[in-house]
């Protein structure tokens, strides 16, 4: 059987393995691995969501090394971020003993 064949035949065995209760944990053990590195392997990729708002952008993977010149980009393309939170106030803003600042 070729190569192809056998990680075809794996993959489908470990969907089925997954469809019928199986656990990470317990197929990484299986096959000698870490339950990590069997669902990095075998997970199948996330779905798109059905309904995207066309003027939303998502930005990432990113990490602290490369989030700030991601940032500065998007801003140049007119992004912007949007928030729930409310905005920090200086009333908002307590110190560690608890009083306000501002």
């Amino acid at each position: 059987m070729a190569f192809d064949q056998r990680s075809a035949r794996l993959h489908t065995t470990v969907g089925s393995a997954r469809a019928a209760g199986a656990t990470w944990q317990s197929i990484g053990a299986t096959l000698g691995m870490t339950k990590q590195a069997a669902q990095k392997r075998f997970a199948p990729p996330a779905a798109v969501p059905a309904a995207h708002d066309p003027n939303e952008r998502t930005i990432g993977p990113t990490t602290s090394f490369d989030e700030m010149q991601e940032l500065a980009l998007a801003g140049q393309y007119g992004w912007h971020a949007w928030s729930s939170a409310p905005p920090i106030t200086a009333s908002s803003i307590r110190t560690h003993s608890g009083s306000i600042v501002g």
